[in-house]
């Protein structure tokens, strides 16, 4: 049997120390410009940036085809 799939992303890069590192400065910056009376334009520019950055972290190098190959026989010795 044969089984071709896809890994979640997420198993990527949730592990990766710059990757989590990036996403705390970014929810702390996201949560000081929702608590500024009037964000700048640079400031707005800046969140944006470090938006496209995740996105950058999250679909940098995935691989996401899976392969699986099992036997016959250990498949029935799992269902018993």
């Amino acid at each position: 049997m044969v089984h071709f799939g896809h890994r979640p992303a997420q198993l990527y890069y949730a592990g990766n120390s710059d990757y989590q590192r990036a996403w705390r400065e970014f929810v702390k910056f996201r949560h000081l410009l929702a608590n500024m009376a009037k964000p700048s334009y640079n400031d707005k520019r800046k969140l944006e940036i470090m938006a496209k950055d995740l996105v950058k972290y999250r679909w940098g190098n995935v691989k996401d085809s899976l392969l699986l190959v099992a036997g016959l026989e250990a498949l029935t010795k799992k269902l018993r």
